[in-house]
């Protein structure tokens, strides 16, 4: 399948390079594609902090334009108690839920 698996992944997660600087326009742009297949809603699993931040800055800039339902992934006991805080930080709205 090509997936990566517990260890075989945090390998994998150690070399990869950051994130491009214009991230933002590049879910604003998958966001476009969507809506062009008549898609308006979706599901983002797994989403750690960084990637919560950056859905809350494009629709807080007016950029959303598919309702998003975000899920926190926890992958250890802290983590729990560290997504639950950050979830309850957030304001949900019609495009945007945590």
């Amino acid at each position: 399948t090509g997936m990566l698996l517990q260890n075989a992944a945090n390998l994998v997660r150690r070399i990869l390079p950051p994130p491009p600087s214009n991230i933002a326009d590049l879910l604003t742009d998958a966001m476009g594609t969507l809506n062009s297949y008549g898609i308006t809603g979706v599901v983002e699993p797994g989403v750690d902090e960084r990637q919560m931040a950056l859905y809350r800055a494009v629709h807080d800039a007016g950029r959303m334009t598919v309702r998003t339902d975000v899920l926190y992934r926890a992958m250890r006991r802290d983590d729990v108690a560290k997504g639950v805080a950050l979830i309850k930080a957030q304001t949900n709205s019609d495009m945007l839920r945590f």
